[in-house]
């Protein structure tokens, strides 16, 4: 599949009544890529971007540092408007999926998950998080 159609299945995903959608792939295939043109779509408040191998994140990788983004994203951006939330390389964070499941549930945000390791890859992915998720795996990067 080329990069362009790659986005409209994005889109596509992005319009249905699932809070999830999943880009599973091995590393450097374009999934950060792939989630950064999307939200060009969108404007900068509706949306909050964050990259889980950013060097300055390291030290801190925790459930607790996820949940403070997100609270100062709602304090001070925004407050209760819809949201686009990326979560990119969440594998990083240890027991993300439940944040996850209840953010799905609690709040108004259509979450993108993006993930590399293997144990996402093998599928074990998908019974991490039940219920209203989207995958797009097997991506062939396109770069």
């Amino acid at each position: 599949m080329e990069r362009k159609n790659y986005l409209k299945k994005l889109r596509e995903l992005a319009k249905s009544k699932e809070d999830a959608i999943a880009l599973i792939e091995v590393r450097r295939a374009g999934k950060t890529f792939l989630t950064k043109q999307f939200l060009k779509e969108k404007t900068k408040e509706e949306t909050l971007y964050v990259n889980f191998e950013d060097p300055k994140l390291e030290p801190y990788l925790s459930l607790n540092l996820l949940e403070e983004i997100y609270e100062a994203y709602r304090s001070y951006i925004n407050k209760e408007n819809f949201a686009w939330l990326v979560l990119d390389e969440i594998q990083n964070i240890e027991k993300w999926e439940k944040w996850v499941r209840i953010m799905q549930k609690k709040e108004k945000v259509k979450i993108i998950i993006t993930g590399s390791s293997s144990k996402l890859l093998s599928g074990e992915f998908s019974s991490l998080l039940t219920g209203s998720t989207l995958f797009l795996k097997n991506m062939a990067s396109f770069f």
